[in-house]
């Protein structure tokens, strides 16, 4: 789901804050109602590192990312937005992270899925990616499951 999921992102955050400090700011803007949708593992964490590394590790000042999410209708959309100078620092859409991150999303939807990745015109820069709203399956608590007792 991709509450585990952003439960995967989070110690890779908290390792790179204990690195950049202050430098690093990390904003999560998840809709409720997309928690529970399911999303491939370590799909955010390359994004993300993929931010930390060109946009706000080289700055001084550091700089800020937002990781968001949302329903548009059947769709999940999730964005990762940075804040860096969008222009040369390396990145152009066609990095390794960011060919995986197609590649994967290519296996796994075949055509129905969008991916975005590139410099926006005010600055920054954004990949969005665009996959089928699915439910992830509900697990029950360990309290409650049935199990056979060797």
């Amino acid at each position: 789901s991709l509450r585990d999921e952003l439960d995967f992102l989070k110690p890779y955050v908290e390792i790179e804050r204990t690195r950049l400090g202050e430098r690093l700011n990390v904003t999560l803007d998840i809709a409720p109602d997309t928690l529970h949708g399911n999303v491939p593992h370590m799909i955010l964490q390359p994004l993300v590192e993929n931010a930390v590394r060109h946009a706000i590790a080289p700055r001084a000042a550091g700089g800020h990312i937002l990781v968001s999410s949302r329903r548009s209708g059947d769709r999940l959309e999730l964005e990762v937005v940075d804040d860096g100078s969008g222009k040369g620092d390396g990145r152009h859409g066609s990095g390794v992270g960011l060919s995986n991150t197609r590649a994967r999303l290519e296996t796994l939807y075949g055509s129905d899925f969008c991916f975005e990745a590139g410099p926006m015109p005010e600055g920054g820069f954004r990949a969005a990616i665009s996959i089928p709203f699915r439910a992830a399956p509900v697990e029950e608590p360990a309290a409650l499951r049935q199990e056979a007792i060797p």
